[in-house]
């Protein structure tokens, strides 16, 4: 699963889950890196993982 980061590595981590076909929909939560490490993973089917197909046991083992 590809992860993007952002912000500070030693600050407490936000995950952000996109829906649908929405990576990059947290264009208004992305100053919160100025204090936290955000991190987006790019959920099975969508955007890098675009190739894969979405399974819903698959993506929760993955996430945790």
């Amino acid at each position: 699963m590809k992860i993007e980061e952002y912000g500070k590595e030693n600050g407490s981590t936000i995950v952000m889950l996109h829906g649908a076909n929405f990576v990059h929909c947290f264009g208004r939560q992305y100053p919160l890196a100025d204090r936290f490490h955000i991190a987006v993973p790019h959920i099975m089917g969508f955007g890098e993982e675009a190739d894969r197909v979405f399974d819903t046991e698959t993506c929760a083992t993955e996430l945790t």
